[in-house]
């Protein structure tokens, strides 16, 4: 059975934020004490999410209302990353997410948990906050500065291309892994050192730190010295939780232990969470949130008993006939990555269009179909739940047209859906990957590393200093031979598939003729790729003259992001995928 978790919203009506409410199982027994969870930020709050989403669900099944939340200019909440004062923005969303807890749940105390620069966020607030009763530090920053040159050093490590002209960042200001900093909020991060930090009474602490750093000693003694009895763990899963979101693992020996902790440290009386507290009683706002002066969003649950997922965008001055369903890529959930789904959708709801930020099954917040695990990428039930999604749109929420784009594999998901015959009013498909997945496909080599590899050794033979590589035992000839028989066997399936589809014989699990079918039936297919991403060659490779002669008459639209990478991973690119998007959905 699917834990109950309640979606809304809390704070003041001009900055609303986003929260995840977990009330106590109904089989359990709830307790006087919350918790209130901190994420970290940019790229580790999108790898951390699935992970964090467990830690509140294992709190409240022992008996602790627990709450998630997106800090302002974050996530789902109101706001922008580079609206002013950022730092005392995301310290006061704290406060509010613990007035909201203790409200909703009725509880007594709350324990403020906190990870990364979340954990940092967590304990400045505590501290200034004698009514937090506890906190629980996850690998926490103790220093800004030295945490802030780790990050530059890294950023430079990754050698991100520059912005071209048009797209440079204010003066002062950075895009560090995936958060934006301006010079404010640098200034605000380096002036932090938790060793100096006050901490008053007797509140007691769970720090857990992480396998691969040194432990926080000198912060742990300045926090015993003011007489605060302080739990410390070294435990594993903190890296492991961070890495990319479809490879990150839910770190068990964290959970258990904060578990334990609470259990030990509020061990006080337990009253039965009865049905009425667990549903109606434990809830955030559920009015829309106005997140511009003429947009605003809502969290929507559709689909077989409300499993799915999704954040709804909608004009507030007109009444508009399109939507859009922006489909989560891989296994991010549905804010995208540098919250790229989130500004997209406020832009195009604010030009007239309705539109779904969803999760499908398994990711972000929805829950896997029964029987189906969690977080897979490339789901066999994602068609079902874009077809789920259609109709809310169409049928619930009363619009005329609906259309639907993703990337990576939300494009994929997407595709997929409208060869299905989902009915869509319009695809656009962003850097897929692939586009037909079977549990058996090689991960090793994919069809896209095929591809790419082979385009690779295209441009090689046409150069000498490859030739001497060579020769001198620089090729792995092994990759190479099964590169070009992968490509061999490609290209005569490919002239078999073009010959039957010119003499009108069906081909089964055909790129070429699912397009040909999906444009037949008046759907609008639009694929937009980063320069040199390998799904333009796979498709071209894949759909053979099909993809040629639609392409040529105009049935099919290429679009093509100069300079960017697979994931859009800086905040320039993501500008350049909306001016196409807005472009071709307009077109």
């Amino acid at each position: 059975m699917t834990p109950t978790v309640h979606a809304g919203y809390f704070g003041p009506p001009e900055r609303r934020r986003m929260g995840w409410l977990h009330p106590p199982s109904t089989e359990g027994r709830r307790r006087s004490t919350g918790v209130v969870i901190c994420p970290p930020h940019g790229y580790e709050a999108l790898c951390a999410h699935r992970s964090l989403r467990h830690v509140a669900a294992a709190a409240a099944l022992a008996g602790y209302p627990s709450l998630r939340f997106d800090y302002d200019g974050t996530g789902d909440s109101v706001g922008l990353v580079d609206d002013p004062a950022r730092w005392p923005a995301w310290r006061t969303s704290i406060g509010d997410a613990v007035r909201a807890l203790r409200t909703s749940a009725q509880v007594e105390r709350v324990v403020l948990l906190g990870v990364g620069l979340g954990a940092t966020l967590a304990a400045t607030v505590a501290a200034d906050d004698p009514g937090i009763a506890g906190a629980i530090a996850i690998a926490p920053i103790v220093n800004g500065k030295g945490w802030l040159r780790e990050m530059q050093a890294l950023q430079r490590v990754m050698a991100r291309a520059a912005p071209p002209a048009g797209f440079e960042l204010p003066d002062g200001s950075e895009e560090i892994v995936g958060l934006f900093l301006s010079a404010e909020t640098k200034e605000a991060i380096a002036r932090v050192d938790l060793t100096a930090i006050t901490w008053e009474g007797a509140r007691p602490w769970l720090v857990i730190d992480r396998t691969d750093r040194a432990p926080s000693t000198t912060w742990i003694a300045a926090l015993e010295r003011q007489g605060a009895p302080v739990e410390h763990a070294t435990l594993p899963g903190y890296v492991e939780m961070m890495q990319d979101p479809h490879e990150a693992d839910v770190p068990t020996a964290i959970i258990a232990r904060v578990v334990r902790w609470l259990e030990a440290t509020y061990a006080d009386a337990a009253e039965h969470a009865s049905s009425e507290f667990a549903g109606s009683a434990f809830a955030l706002s559920a009015d829309p949130a106005r997140v511009t002066s003429d947009v605003e969003e809502c969290p929507v649950q559709f689909g077989t008993d409300g499993a799915l997922f999704g954040v709804l965008a909608k004009p507030v001055a007109v009444v508009p006939t399109r939507a859009l369903i922006l489909v989560n890529a891989g296994a991010n959930h549905h804010i995208g990555n540098g919250r790229m789904y989130v500004q997209m959708a406020r832009r195009l709801a604010s030009e007239g269009w309705v539109v779904l930020r969803v999760d499908v099954s398994g990711i972000g917040e929805s829950a896997p179909h029964p029987g189906c695990p969690e977080n897979e990428v490339y789901t066999a039930k994602a068609v079902d739940d874009l077809r789920d999604a259609v109709h809310f749109l169409r049928h619930t929420r009363g619009l005329a047209q609906v259309q639907g784009a993703g990337l990576c594999s939300g494009g994929y998901n997407v595709f997929r859906a409208a060869a299905a015959g989902v009915p869509l009013d319009g695809i656009v498909v962003v850097n897929p990957l692939t586009f037909r997945w079977h549990e058996e496909m090689s991960l090793k080599y994919p069809a896209y590393v095929m591809a790419q590899s082979a385009a690779q050794y295209r441009d090689s033979i046409r150069h000498w200093s490859k030739w001497v590589k060579l020769l001198r035992g620089g090729v792995d000839l092994r990759h190479a031979g099964e590169v070009i028989a992968d490509r061999l066997r490609d290209r005569g399936g490919r002239l078999v598939r073009d010959t039957r589809r010119a003499i009108g014989v069906p081909v089964a699990d055909d790129l070429g003729t699912e397009l040909l079918g999906i444009v037949e039936r008046g759907v609008p297919v639009r694929f937009v790729f980063s320069e040199g991403d390998p799904g333009e060659a796979l498709l071209r490779n894949d759909a053979g003259r099909a993809f040629t002669q639609l392409h040529d008459t105009g049935r099919v639209r290429l679009a093509h992001l100069p300079g960017c990478d697979h994931s859009l991973s800086a905040g320039w690119m993501r500008e350049m995928l909306w001016q196409a998007l807005r472009h071709t959905l307009n077109a």
